[in-house]
């Protein structure tokens, strides 16, 4: 984490005469978020995250119409991609495991994915990992 602010730094804050602070703040706030919850690094990947994030977020604040030209409908769409997304991670995630590639308290993806039933099968679904990723109701200790 340390050093995803300090390239953060560098990259948006050194040598720059004026800086929008409440954006890079928010940007650099996501990019430690995605590091620790599911250690997604630079690149093309989290951009599409954080892109997604931002247009989903957007329609949270906007009148609930749900027609094709609002922004709500939008961050509808934009929801769904994150999702999905995030199922596809969930899927590598549990590669990882299963190779033993991947600690169980490496991220809160593993973590939840870890959770075993009485049975020894995973006790959330995938539809619950991903919930709890994006509206953070979780009970697991990283």
């Amino acid at each position: 984490m340390d050093k995803e602010v300090r390239r953060h730094l560098e990259i948006h804050w050194q040598r720059k005469q004026q800086v929008k602070v409440l954006p890079l703040a928010k940007t650099l706030t996501f990019y430690i978020i995605c590091s620790i919850l599911f250690e997604l690094e630079r690149g093309g990947r989290r951009e599409a995250f954080v892109a997604c994030f931002q247009e989903m977020i957007e329609g949270m604040w906007s009148v609930p119409i749900n027609l094709p030209f609002t922004c709500y409908n939008c961050s509808l769409r934009a929801s769904a991609r994150v999702q999905n997304m995030l199922k596809d991670v969930i899927r590598e995630k549990r590669v990882e495991l299963e190779r033993k590639a991947a600690s169980p308290r490496q991220d809160l993806i593993t973590c939840l994915l870890s959770i075993r039933n009485e049975d020894n099968e995973e006790a959330l679904a995938v539809d619950e990992i991903v919930h709890n990723v994006i509206y953070g109701r979780h009970g697991c200790r990283i």
